[in-house]
């Protein structure tokens, strides 16, 4: 097995490990789709390190199976894995969670019976087994009988209750009831009875793998998984009868699994995915309480590559000195390729110190909804879009913000003004338009879902689609037509270039260039297969900048003509090591370039050659920027908008 090492930096040196627990072989079988997924992890007396989790073709089928891994030297190495639980005919076995209790391992599972297809799970119900030889050989699984109809083991390890109880969080629903509940599972000490409390659910939505903490006051914290964007949090005052109505966190949930740790101090450890709505950039914050409200320090761990679908499911255990991390990574099932691997890290307890940090200067909105675009007509008037149709105002230079009245649902993706009354406004299959600041929009639908515009002057405007489609208007956005060029990848961005110059940039390294103000295009190519994501020109049309997925950067000081890749000269700190989806550039008023990437990172430039990178303590995406002077706004998901007073950069 292969371990890569990676330096920590600044007073927290030490090492960082990565270490594959499970990797499938190689598939012959074109179309095959194994599947290894949701590991657990425990630390036993002696220091051996023991994992497990779910194996078959796919989730849920009928060969489903629980494999498990030891390691004797703190997660350097792993045994061959071992096939412990497989049950007989269509029942499939899931694997929950992992603890111990003196020299005796523990493990709650799930049991399933699948009949026909092996994916209509007829009947869930958990079951308890134990090992004393570190999961060499198990009891035979013994059933909790929790009073609920189909009820899925619990995620975490357990609680101590005032009593000495275990309690752990669980959920179950009905058969046929898409409708989820959460609850406790407390056991007494021996684990010979078992007893469920509480109802944690929020009406016609997900509300799945509870995690629960406890304060020292007694209070208990449940953590859920929900299909709302956020991790929703609950709090019971007489340890887990009775719940307040779950309310959100400020971090994003992709649908999936968040682990949070108590630490001693008070603090919280929370490993999650830093991105919503997709299982990616796995990572690991210290908040300071169990509100998360205050973000201390965070470390994106991994992210997803061209051949990744997710990473996921991740598992948290601390040592005296140590985090350790176990979590699934699953790829995207093509033929030859893996689809569910089982990977491990340790890191020092401290996090790695990160680059220098940037203040945001937060302005308030009143939407939760992502933004997508920012501009200003001059000084104090400027406009926001987002998702949803939603379209913000502020006439006080950004200070404040409010909600204007839309006539669309759908996502908005770009706004553009050509005074204080006129403005038109692009998104997903619609172009809005107004001649009176906003207060009243017409609507027409168009066939394509607009993603960036560029407006050459007060009544001509280029937009590109997500089919790869441009746009032209020459009426301030009444109508639109196609005009004809040879990409047929997803465009990102559009931007001016100069007199009559245009530039497009999208999927797979694709430039595209208009001479003629948008009315034709030629065909060019950055050298890379990443997708680029932004570009934009200085006020001179001269020097220019394209970044995109992966840290790629290229960069012009001819007007376009020719294009060099960047490699940005900064400090490689351990976080840094995960390169980030740079997602829009602009330039200010003093000619130095501002790029935004999709984890609150701020990357700034004045001779396009040395970037200084600044983290933000946001668990924003960043997904819009906009230049007002040497002032510069940024919004994002969440409904998030800050300016920044940059000034002169590097």
């Amino acid at each position: 097995m292969t371990v890569s090492n990676y330096a920590c930096t600044s007073a927290n040196r030490g090492l960082r490990q990565r270490v594959a627990v499970f990797q499938h072989p190689t598939l012959s079988t074109p179309g095959a789709n194994f599947y290894n997924h949701a590991p657990t992890l425990e630390r036993l007396p002696n220091g051996h390190l023991v994992a497990a989790w779910c194996s078959g073709e796919s989730e849920g089928s009928a060969d489903y199976h629980i494999l498990l891994s030891r390691s004797l030297d703190e997660g350097l190495t792993w045994s061959r894995s071992e096939n412990i639980f497989d049950p007989a005919g269509d029942a499939t076995a899931w694997a929950a969670v992992l603890f111990s209790q003196g020299e005796r391992l523990w493990m709650i599972l799930s049991l399933a019976g699948t009949p026909g297809s092996g994916k209509d799970l007829s009947s869930v119900d958990l079951y308890l087994a134990s090992s004393t030889d570190e999961g060499q050989s198990w009891s035979p699984p013994r059933r909790i009988d929790t009073g609920k109809d189909r009820s899925y083991a619990p995620l975490h390890k357990p609680v101590l209750l005032s009593d000495n109880r275990l309690a752990f969080g669980f959920y179950w629903r009905a058969f046929g009831d898409p409708q989820t509940h959460a609850g406790v599972l407390i056991a007494n000490n021996d684990l010979s009875s078992w007893v469920s409390i509480g109802d944690v659910w929020i009406p016609g939505h997900r509300t799945l793998e509870p995690i629960l903490t406890r304060e020292n006051d007694g209070r208990l914290y449940m953590f859920l998984r929900t299909d709302l964007d956020h991790v929703y949090s609950a709090t019971s005052q007489d340890e887990g009868k009775t719940w307040s109505t779950p309310t959100p966190l400020p971090i994003p949930n992709a649908d999936t699994l968040s682990y949070l740790v108590r630490l001693d101090d008070g603090q919280y450890l929370v490993a999650w995915n830093n991105h919503p709505g997709v299982r990616d950039y796995l990572s690991l914050g210290i908040f300071s309480g169990p509100d998360l409200s205050e973000l201390r320090d965070m470390l994106p761990v991994r992210r997803q590559d061209q051949r990744t679908q997710a990473v996921s499911y991740p598992r948290v255990l601390m040592t005296a000195d140590k985090i350790l991390l176990i979590y699934s990574v699953l790829d995207d099932g093509a033929a030859n390729r893996r689809s569910g691997d089982i990977w491990f890290e340790s890191f020092p307890k401290a996090l790695p110190v990160r680059d220098g940090e940037l203040k945001l200067d937060q302005r308030p909105t009143g939407v939760n909804e992502t933004l997508y675009d920012v501009t200003f007509s001059t000084p104090t008037r400027g406009w926001a879009v987002g998702a949803g149709g939603r379209i913000l105002s502020s006439s006080d230079g950004g200070r404040t913000w409010t909600t204007q009245t839309s006539v669309s649902t759908s996502d908005l993706h770009t706004v553009h003004f050509a005074n204080e009354t006129a403005g038109v406004v692009l998104g997903d299959g619609v172009v809005l338009t107004t001649n009176d600041g906003g207060a009243h929009w017409t609507s027409i639908n168009i066939s394509a879902n607009v993603i960036a515009a560029a407006f050459v002057d007060d009544t001509t405007s280029v937009a590109v689609g997500s089919r790869g489609e441009i746009l032209r208007t020459t009426n301030g956005g009444v109508s639109f037509q196609l005009t004809e060029h040879c990409s047929c990848n997803a465009l990102f961005d559009v931007r001016n270039g100069g007199t009559n110059q245009m530039w497009a940039t999208g999927a797979a390294g694709t430039l595209l260039h208009s001479r003629d103000r948008g009315l034709t295009w030629e065909q060019l190519w950055l050298k890379t297969s990443e997708d680029i994501l932004g570009i934009a020109f200085d006020s001179t049309g001269q020097r220019g900048l394209a970044v995109g997925d992966h840290e790629v950067m290229f960069s012009s000081s001819n007007g376009g003509a020719s294009w060099n890749k960047v490699s940005p000269l900064r400090e490689k700190t351990a976080d840094s090591a995960i390169p980030e989806r740079l997602k829009r550039v602009v330039f200010n008023a003093l000619g130095s370039a501002i790029v935004i990437s999709d984890q609150a990172a701020v990357w700034t430039s004045s001779d396009l050659i040395h970037f200084t990178r600044a983290q933000t303590k946001s668990l924003n995406s960043f997904q819009a920027i906009s230049a007002l002077g040497e002032r510069v706004f940024v919004a994002g998901w969440d409904g998030r908008l800050f300016r920044m007073d940059l000034g002169s950069v590097r």
